[in-house]
């Protein structure tokens, strides 16, 4: 079991209203992850896709990383930590490798794919094309990258459940990796949150171990619950993230942790003030 700290550089993030939407605050909120050993692995982001903020273009997003970001990222001691990119966009990744493997050498680069769509080729280029990344493969109900930011247009409301389709999906990743040989590159994300009610995240959320234990104990898996909208609609809280969200997101990681003793699991979570329970499992698991 690890941690995944979450560095936005957003004005309109759901989880923390933009608070870190210039080079000093990026600055001084990176600085706090490089100071805990139990994360790791840092993953960045300058688009939110919470529920129906507008979609950037790639030069928006691309201004953001060169104004924001990599100049933080190219001045800072990142000794030891993995650099994680959330984007859906294939265009803003190859951007991001380029700069990566020119500029930040030595930090091993994860590719969070939010859009959560299958595409084989995709994993023709993890093969030929990006060699040395790792890659998250999330799940949603999109038809298309583009739509991404739209995800919660494509929810479907009818079903109760979407375990199945979950299994599904990432069963069909699972054949392709293993014919492309990237078992070991390739994380499943459930995406809670994309393209899911409330019911459908509830549900998945108590059946992660009937979807864990349809795949290899070796299989690893990026959870995020951290902040989300639909733990905050079940606390009945207001939009300032109060602390009864962030103290439900502890007690699900120190059960779900525990239950799932045995997987590759991977938390992914936006701040370590509480983290009296993530650093116990941390203990726990090391």
């Amino acid at each position: 079991m690890q941690l995944m700290g979450i560095l936005n550089a957003t004005p309109n993030s759901f989880s923390d209203g933009g608070q870190f939407f210039s080079q000093e605050c990026f600055r001084r909120h990176l600085r706090k992850w490089l100071a805990h050993k139990e994360a790791p692995l840092l993953d960045i982001g300058v688009e939110s896709t919470a529920p129906f903020n507008p979609a950037l273009t790639f030069n928006e997003e691309k201004k953001r990383l060169e104004e924001i970001v990599f100049p933080v990222l190219c001045s800072e001691n990142l000794q030891g930590k993995t650099l994680s990119f959330d984007t859906y966009r294939l265009e803003t990744f190859d951007y991001i490798y380029h700069f990566c493997a020119k500029s930040l050498p030595h930090n091993k680069i994860i590719w969070n794919d939010v859009a959560g769509l299958l595409e084989q080729d995709l994993f023709v280029q993890l093969k030929s094309r990006y060699k040395n990344i790792d890659y998250i493969l999330g799940h949603s109900y999109i038809p298309q990258r583009s739509e991404t930011s739209e995800h919660m247009h494509y929810v479907r409301d009818g079903e109760a459940s979407v375990l199945a389709d979950v299994i599904a999906h990432f069963r069909t990743a699972q054949a392709w990796a293993e014919e492309y040989q990237l078992t070991d590159r390739v994380y499943f994300d459930p995406c809670f949150g994309f393209s899911k009610n409330m019911a459908q995240n509830i549900d998945l959320l108590k059946n992660l171990d009937r979807l864990m234990q349809s795949f290899s104990r070796e299989q690893r898996w990026l959870l995020g619950v951290s902040r989300k909208s639909f733990l905050q609609k079940l606390v009945a809280t207001n939009q300032n993230m109060p602390a009864e969200v962030d103290a439900l997101q502890e007690v699900i990681i120190l059960r779900e942790s525990l239950r799932l003793a045995g997987h590759h699991l991977t938390w992914r979570v936006h701040s370590l003030q509480a983290s009296s329970t993530t650093k116990l499992m941390h203990k726990i698991y090391h």
